[in-house]
């Protein structure tokens, strides 16, 4: 069975897993490339609960938010790459400007930011904030030892 869910999948699959006992954690990004910053981010997010579910963002949205030429890969092949890691349980792909809609779907007791976004508010986040609020979850921010920016990393820095 795939790892890659929709998001009309995800309030059932939240519900098994919520039944069974589960802390259910959303973590989000583009992943665009995958490199070691979001290896070690998720890793950590898993460990703020016991299922990881990462929204991947939409090719519409990463260009929309990183400009032209983006993404490298597209969200079919970004999810796979998420899928794959024994850490990530599910794996749902999204064309939103933030994951609201994730965050309505799944009703994660835990959204895990990278700690870079810890004193970074945007629009984006304060909609996060208060989706996750309302069915009373909490926002975390956790990183591994590395932090990187794929941006960077294609702009050689």
């Amino acid at each position: 069975m795939s790892k890659v869910l929709s998001l009309a999948d995800l309030p059932l699959a939240a519900d098994d897993w919520r039944r069974g006992g589960a802390v259910v954690v959303l973590a989000a990004g583009a992943f665009d490339p995958f490199h070691v910053g979001h290896a070690q981010h998720l890793k950590a997010a898993k460990r703020a609960g016991n299922v990881l579910v990462v929204s991947v963002a939409g090719d519409g949205q990463v260009r929309a938010s990183k400009g032209a030429g983006r993404p490298r890969q597209p969200a079919a092949h970004r999810a796979e790459v998420v899928a794959d890691l024994r850490y990530v349980d599910a794996v749902v792909v999204s064309e939103s400007p933030n994951v609201v809609p994730v965050i309505q779907a799944l009703r994660p007791q835990v959204f895990a930011k990278g700690r870079e976004y810890a004193e970074r508010v945007t629009d984006a986040l304060i909609a996060e904030t208060a989706a996750m609020l309302a069915h009373d979850g909490r926002v975390v921010y956790v990183s591994g030892e590395i932090v990187s920016s794929s941006t960077a990393i294609l702009a050689g820095v």
